[in-house]
């Protein structure tokens, strides 16, 4: 039967059904007039369900997991393909330096060096390691130790070699007029030995250096260094190996590093590796157009410099792609797979499917305590926690924007150093202007050469001045005839400058003409070779790139004086200028520790390897490494570098204006990435307060909401244990301190209707009436503590026993008035046979009728009279639900069907009485409809298909009547959700033995 709403009031309290509005609107005090208000709330709450709502939630927060997830799972997939091929190219900075020409030689001198200071020039070891060099290194070398500028030791060096030698040493130590004799008596056995460009001058400057010169075609390296001990030492690589033979000595059969000529087609490969795959890969990298490639189951990395040479590092695909991280990509799936779940699991809700309305349902059925909290952590605690996320996501990007752009960064510092010889080169010209202006009052001399070298910041070293008087005699020239090798060429430039410019001043001497001087004035006057607009244009500075490195040169007549010079020119050398320049720049910005300027003195022709400004706290090997990278390969380099165990990212640059240096700039990892810190700081702050805000949120909705629930549900409990003494506490004087009042008043209640459960039990019997040969079982719960379920045995007058079994509409006090009446009705009546079972049916139709139909309250009513000596079975029924009669012959059951309306639906009643004929075994059950509308948890009721089915089993098992009404109720209770009954459940069965 439908349950009233006093039941339903106490459904809903302990978290099933109405919402607290229907209470406070029933007030608990007119129970039974609320069942179709609660209904309609019911129905309402249901569209408004939480579990759907939770698993909306759920779902996007899932699906904005999944794409943070697989934006990270993108950005780390880019960072780790970066860091392995940036891992790559740092790995090969060291096979770069150790391998390519000048710090191969300067690597083994080094080596020499070390040996010599630590066993003699004349040990043991120094012979090996000699040896070591020449047979390992193939590096034929000569060898000269001196100590305090006296030969110690030679080694592979002929008797040339040593007459060059001796005097050298001597002239190296000379000074003033000694040494330009020395310098003139030298000269021509220094370029027979050494080439062009090899004045004692010039090798002066080259100590500490290592010095590269060309003999026949041949590059050659020679080194000069004088230690603090007093040895020197001047070492010449008289046949510097190939590149593929410098790599061979030191990285043969390598696993990671290969190296090729790919003009010659010569490959040496990694171990593992055939040269056809490695040059394979060569190619492929290059029509890619990267420096990186796949091939041959490796990643492959190739550097190449300008002539020619490749070096490569190849590393085992498949070990590389097992250290990519792949927790993003579990992630990911994980909250896709999830995500869709979640939307699974709603739609089955609203379609009616499960598990979606299993797990809805579940969600509904959660205590109003937990759904509140859920609810303020969707509206509050996920939001701020998926913003704190968002803003760490936002604070990674911005650290990678920094460091992106740290090559650009570094670069715009480097630009000034690089371009900072432009101020020396201006510097130079108005040397010119001041010379040119100087001479016309003052002779030239190197006092007035010097002053005016001072005045505008140039060094004096490699700077040449010459005067000519106007027949091209020298005035004064800081050159020295029979070394500088320019001088003719002087002569004939003045001569036809003075002739252009001058003619009027011109002497006797420029009128003869030698035919070398026609030829010149011919070819400084056609465009064609592009000298005419030198010697057209004068008073002005010309940059030439004689050899390797720029020189300026200044020149100038002087038609407007009649006497005195005529002409002058000033040479600078460009390098020596920027040299000195770099060094005082740099030693200016040597006190920074965040933004590191240094400088790395390499190029074609001589090498230093050593950092400039010297400091103490780097470690010069890793940043020599890539500053050869750079410049070897003509690139920018970008590494990331520690110093004194702090991360720095480093950018190395080779410089080609000048193309002396290579320069380096670090800058700290720590004080870049310290200008996030004050957006941390806010992140942190903005998360911490929005965090605290929603706890103080819970705080008082818990305070608010959350704790009177709970007080409410204690009372519920209270209700559940009969616990009269309990009283629920009166917080507020609100809605919910309405509330508390209420029910601390049902729970004063209780104790009546305690009272009253026992009235009503002690007018139900105790035990049936059994006759002989005959097993009789009577089963009753009820959902409250009045039932409205009635049943009795009355043993009548002529030997026939009656069995009544009736259901009243609702539950509580009224459905427990109307049973009692029933019950008073049937005492009436008494034990008299002829008064069952159709006198006793028409006398509680007329009572009903009359009582109660006016308030809408009826009562379906069986009765069975037995004949227990011939087994007649008479049945009456008032709207009850059908007995069900079991065949013992058949082995099956049937219900005895009697249409009916209840009893006090209508004024009189249209009786029909059916009878059977019970034989041995045969058996008939009565029950109200409680067993058969109980469901389960997907609402699915009991039913009668699987009550008939239980009943014919249980019977042909010849259980006893109490037997089977116990295993009756066990398999109900198995298949019904847990808890109170939704109705009175009744059952009587009859069975005869």
């Amino acid at each position: 039967m439908m349950p009233e709403s006093g039941s339903s009031v106490l459904k809903s309290a302990s978290g099933n059904g109405v919402i607290i509005g229907n209470l406070m609107t029933s007030r608990f005090l007119s129970l039974p007039e609320r069942l179709a208000t609660a209904m309609a709330t019911e129905s309402s709450f249901k569209s408004v369900s939480f579990g759907r709502l939770t698993t909306i939630f759920a779902g996007i927060m899932l699906l904005f997991l999944s794409l943070t997830a697989l934006q990270t799972w993108d950005k780390l997939n880019r960072e780790f393909d970066r860091k392995v091929i940036s891992q790559m190219e740092a790995s090969l900075d060291q096979v770069i330096m150790q391998t390519s020409d000048e710090a191969f030689a300067y690597a083994r001198f080094n080596e020499l060096i070390d040996v010599a200071r630590k066993h003699g020039v004349s040990s043991l070891q120094m012979q090996q390691k000699v040896l070591e060099c020449i047979n390992r290194y193939r590096s034929p070398v000569k060898l000269f130790f001196y100590q305090n500028q006296r030969l110690l030791r030679s080694f592979f060096a002929n008797e040339s070699d040593l007459k060059l030698f001796t005097p050298i040493l001597q002239a190296m130590a000379a000074e003033g007029e000694e040494f330009k004799q020395a310098q003139r008596q030298l000269h021509h056995m220094l370029l027979d030995h050494f080439g062009p460009g090899h004045r004692l001058e010039l090798m002066l400057m080259t100590k500490d250096l290592i010095k590269r010169y060309r003999v026949k075609d041949n590059d050659q390296f020679y080194y000069w260094r004088d230690m603090p001990d007093g040895l020197g030492v001047f070492f010449i690589a008289t046949q510097p190996p190939t590149f593929l033979e410098r790599f061979a000595s030191i990285y043969k059969e390598s696993e990671i590093y290969g190296a090729g000529n790919p003009a010659t087609k010569e490959w040496i490969p990694p171990r593992g590796l055939t040269a056809d795959q490695t040059a394979a890969a060569f190619i492929k990298a290059g029509l890619s157009g990267q420096n990186h490639t796949i091939a041959s189951d490796h990643l492959w990395y190739f550097v190449t410099d300008e002539t020619g040479a490749v070096w490569c590092r190849a590393v085992n695909f498949s070990d590389s792609e097992n250290q990519r991280p792949r927790w993003a990509l579990f992630i990911l799936i994980s909250a896709v797979a999830l995500c869709l779940t979640t939307l699974l699991i709603y739609l089955g809700s609203l379609t009616g499917y499960k598990p979606g309305t299993s797990v809805c349902n579940w969600l509904d059925s959660l205590s109003i305590k937990y759904r509140v909290l859920g609810l303020f952590a969707m509206a509050s605690i996920f939001p701020v926690i998926f913003t704190v996320l968002i803003g760490a996501t936002s604070l990674a990007d911005r650290g990678e924007v920094i460091e992106n752009a740290i090559i650009s960064e570094s670069i715009a510092a480097i630009e000034p150093l690089e371009k900072m010889v432009n101020i020396k080169i201006a510097q130079s010209q108005q040397l010119g202007h001041d010379l040119r202006q100087a001479l016309i009052t003052e002779p030239g001399s190197e006092e007035l050469f010097n002053y005016y070298l001072k005045k505008n910041s140039l060094p004096r070293l490699l700077s040449r001045l010459e005067v000519r008087d106007s027949d091209g005699i020298t005035m004064f020239s800081t050159d020295d005839r029979e070394v500088h090798g320019v001088v003719e060429a002087m002569d004939i430039f003045s001569r036809i400058a003075i002739k252009l410019h001058s003619p009027s001043r011109m002497g006797q001497a420029l009128n003869r003409v030698s035919p070398a001087e026609i030829v010149s004035e011919a070819v400084l006057s056609t465009d064609e070779v592009g000298l005419a607009s030198i010697i057209r244009q004068r008073g002005r500075q010309w940059v030439f790139r004689v050899g390797t490195f720029p020189t300026t040169w200044y020149w100038d007549a002087y038609p407007e004086i009649a006497s005195g010079p005529a002409f002058l020119c000033v040479t600078t050398q460009v390098q020596t200028l920027y040299h000195y320049q770099v060094l005082e720049e740099l030693e200016k910005q040597a006190n920074r520790n965040d933004s590191i300027n240094l400088a790395i003195e390499i190029n074609n022709q001589y090498s230093d390897f050593q950092l400039v400004p010297e400091r103490s706290d780097i470690d010069s090997r890793e940043l020599m490494a890539a500053a050869i990278a750079s410049q070897r390969s003509g690139r920018v380099v970008n590494r990331v570098t520690h110093i004194a165990g702090r991360p720095f990212w480093l950018v190395a640059k080779a410089e080609k204006q000048v193309g002396t240096h290579v320069f380096l700039h670090l800058i700290s990892q720590q004080e870049r990435l310290s200008t996030l810190n004050p957006l941390k700081w806010r992140l942190a702050t903005g998360g911490l307060m929005a965090l605290i805000v929603a706890l103080l949120g819970a705080m008082l909705v818990s305070r608010l909401v959350v704790l009177p629930v709970q007080d409410l549900g204690a009372g519920i409990s209270a209700i559940r244990e009969r616990n009269h003494n309990y009283r629920t506490p009166v917080r507020r004087d609100d809605e919910f301190g309405t509330l508390a009042l209420a029910f601390n008043k049902v729970i004063g209640e209780l104790k009546e209707l305690e009272y009253g459960k026992v009235v009503q039990e002690s007018l139900l019997p105790d035990a049936p009436i059994v006759p002989k040969g005959y097993d009789i079982a009577f089963f009753n719960t009820s959902a409250t503590d009045l039932a409205g379920d009635y049943h009795d045995t009355i043993q009548l007058d002529d030997g026939r026993l009656a069995i009544i079994l009736g259901d009243v509409t609702g539950h509580g006090i009224s459905a427990a008035l109307a049973m009692a009446m029933a019950k008073a009705t049937v005492n009436h009546n008494g034990n008299s046979g002829g008064k069952y079972p159709q006198p006793l049916m028409d006398s509680l139709n007329a009572l009903f009728n009359k009582e109660l139909k006016p308030r809408h309250k009826f009562m379906t009513l069986v009765t069975i009279v037995i004949d227990p000596a011939t087994g007649k079975l008479e049945v009456d029924n008032a709207g009850q639900s059908y007995p069900r009669f079991f065949c013992a012959e058949e082995k099956c059951s049937s219900d005895i069907a009697i249409p009916s309306m209840p009893l006090g639906a209508m004024k009189k009643r249209r009786p029909k009485v059916e009878v059977k004929m019970m034989q041995s075994n045969d058996a008939v059950i009565l029950y109200s409809d409680g067993i058969i509308e109980c469901s389960d948890r997907s609402g699915e009721m009991f039913g009668y298909d699987r009550f008939n089915s239980l009943f014919d089993r249980l019977m042909n098992e010849r259980l006893g009547a109490a037997d089977a009404l116990k295993q009756m109720m066990h398999e109900l209770d198995s298949f019904r959700i847990p808890g109170a009954y939704p109705d009175d459940v009744t059952l009587v069965l009859i069975r005869k033995l």
